[in-house]
């Protein structure tokens, strides 16, 4: 009998419901299973409105114990008012088929055709691309499971018609991105992740932002703005939330162009 290499799993709420309903609650389920994963073979992962898809490594006792932690985890972090249903279990055991189940993963908002979570903000992906920072290490352990995986593979995910590197910065995005880095609901507050991205978005927008304007979009004080400017920050978070105002910003304007063309159409 071939062992498997990795599980495929679905993790389901009572009552099929839905398991967050706005960006930051993505942001903050997707931070869950992250810290949940980092240490139980997490490869990939996708809410899907009323599921999350996961592709773990190992047995099939350590793939139940990664869904038993999820599940704790998501109800400490989200008001879900329902259990979850057992688990649905996959048994991978080939290549070809840790390949397929991966990105077929990722790709669960094109395959349930959902309006919601344009940025993939519940999403491995971000974590693949560089666009957020709470398992460093789930890059390298997916290299190492899948070493044929190409990045255009994974940049065909996001669903964007064209490049966002070259997208001018829309910075009224900029609190969001700076917490969609970090997967957290948002930057408002004294915790020390919040201030920590706070002060790395400082460090992104440095010589293009005014520091009015700056406090505005971080709702902090222009004091506090200057201070930060010289305070140092992590050069990699602030690479990420420059990496997340450039692909917010393009995702904005492709809906945007989406809903003119709708209003178009209608007129």
């Amino acid at each position: 009998m071939i062992e498997p290499i990795a599980h495929h799993l679905v993790l389901r709420l009572a009552g099929n419901r839905v398991i967050a309903r706005t960006d930051g609650d993505l942001r903050a389920a997707a931070g869950a299973v992250l810290a949940q994963g980092r240490k139980r073979g997490l490869l990939a992962f996708r809410f899907a409105d009323t599921h999350l898809h996961a592709v773990v490594t190992g047995t099939r006792a350590e793939a139940g114990a990664f869904a038993r932690y999820v599940a704790a985890a998501l109800h400490f972090r989200l008001a879900l008012g329902a259990p979850f249903d057992r688990a649905h279990y996959e048994p991978i055991v080939t290549q070809q088929h840790l390949h397929r189940a991966f990105f077929y993963v990722l790709r669960q908002r094109a395959h349930h055709t959902l309006a919601t979570d344009a940025h993939h903000d519940g999403s491995s992906i971000q974590d693949l691309l560089g666009l957020r920072l709470v398992d460093r290490e789930l890059p390298n352990r997916v290299r190492q499971w899948l070493p044929r995986l190409r990045r255009a593979e994974l940049t065909a995910v996001l669903e964007l018609e064209a490049d966002s590197s070259g997208v001018e910065p829309a910075w009224d995005l900029l609190s969001e991105s700076a917490a969609a880095a970090v997967a957290l609901r948002s930057v408002d507050g004294r915790s020390a992740p919040c201030v920590t991205a706070r002060r790395a978005a400082v460090h992104v927008a440095r010589g293009k932002v005014s520091t009015s304007m700056l406090g505005a979009c971080l709702g902090i004080s222009m004091r506090r703005v200057q201070l930060h400017r010289t305070e140092p920050s992590d050069p990699s978070l602030i690479a990420a939330i420059r990496r997340q105002l450039q692909h917010r910003s393009a995702v904005s304007r492709q809906l945007s162009a989406t809903a003119d063309g709708l209003t178009a159409d209608a007129a």
